[in-house]
Order: C-alpha cells, then structure tokens, then sequence
C-alpha cells in the first residue's frame, strides 16, 4: 500500500524535473566563537532546502503554498511556561495559575527535524479540518501516510493539502469544506501523483 501511496502510476513520458543543488557562494568572515554553532546550523539547513527542492521537485506554485525555512530547527531551545491549570473558554473562573513545566516547541512540533518543513496554506478547500488560508503547515516527510492524516500530495503539476483516504487498491485525496464543495481527486492510471508528506501541526496568528 506505500508504494502504491508514494508512487501511483506510470512515468510520464518527459516527466521528472532535472536538479542539482546549487553550490552556495561562501566568503571569509570573523565572527564570534558562539556565534559558530548558529551559522553553521543556518548553513546545514540551506543544503537540506536544496536537497528537499531536487528530491521533491519543488518549487511550490506560489497561489497554492509557500514554502517556508523551518526556523522551528533551532538548536537553542524555545522554552514557553506551560500553565498546570486548563483555562476554560466558557464562563471564566477565578483560578491562582502555577507553572509546571516548560515546553520546548522545538521539540513539541518537530518530531524528525531532518525530514521537516513548512509551508504556508493557500486556500480554503480543508477549512472543516481547521486549516485556514495562510496557516502555517509543519510538513513530516519521514512518516507513512495513514488512512485519514491530512497529508501534502504532489498531483504531477500541483500541490495540494487534502484528507488521504485509503482503499484496497488506491486513494483518494478528499477536501473538507461543506460550503464551497471541492471535488474530490483520484489519481488514474497513467498518472504519477506521491504523497509529499504529512501534516503534522497547524500555526494560527489570530491578530
């Protein structure tokens, strides 16, 4: 069922994007020694966007995403106190808060730093799953798509986010928004579609 997941149908005749990763233009720079783990953090993460580019064959329409630098792939903790009390969002209630713990979001939301990346939603279709336009997607590239994870395909000249069906012998890629009825979308044969990766998070700015 992964195969059939990952690569659906035959190779298109002209198909395939040729890439190389483009050599990065270095120069010669003193800075200070603590700055050294963070410069060559920012440098390893610009190879593996390169790296990302060529093996997914992507440069994202930018109508549909916009592929985004994980910043989430620091290696300075992003320590955030968490509350031990839940904070109702119904009638407020006078409650004394205490810290428990803090919560690294490095951590939290990236579970496989090196197969990870974001990408910013360009529509409405999965707008009943709670993903907005402009949300941030973080994208998991090294989990197996499972029935119902809401994953970014690749349909041979788009991208899309959309809820994965399974079915005995293929999938369905299905939109959630009962207002504005998208159509469903079923590779056929002769088509190449992949599963790029699995939504594993959403980012809301709410101002």
């Amino acid at each position: 069922m992964t195969d059939q997941i990952n690569h659906w149908g035959g190779k298109r005749q002209g198909a395939g994007r040729k890439c190389q990763p483009e050599t990065l233009a270095t120069v010669v720079k003193r800075v200070p020694k603590a700055l050294v783990p963070m410069l060559d953090n920012a440098i390893a993460q610009l190879k593996r966007q390169q790296r990302l580019a060529c093996q997914q064959d992507t440069v994202l329409p930018e109508q549909i995403f916009k592929l985004l630098p994980s910043n989430l792939l620091q290696q300075t903790a992003a320590n955030i106190p968490l509350a031990t009390e839940k904070i109702p969002a119904g009638i407020p209630s006078p409650i004394e808060t205490h810290v428990e713990e803090y919560v690294d979001l490095n951590r939290y939301l990236v579970e496989h730093p090196e197969h990870t990346f974001m990408v910013r939603a360009g529509g409405d279709s999965m707008q009943d799953a709670g993903i907005d336009k402009e949300d941030l997607l973080i994208i998991d590239r090294s989990l197996t798509p499972r029935h119902r994870d809401i994953v970014m395909a690749d349909t041979g000249n788009d991208f899309t986010i959309k809820r994965l069906h399974l079915h005995a012998a293929h999938f369905e890629l299905h939109p959630e928004n009962a207002q504005a009825r998208y159509s469903i979308l079923k590779p056929q044969a002769h088509d190449q579609w992949q599963i790029v990766g699995v939504v594993t998070s959403i980012i809301k700015t709410l101002r």
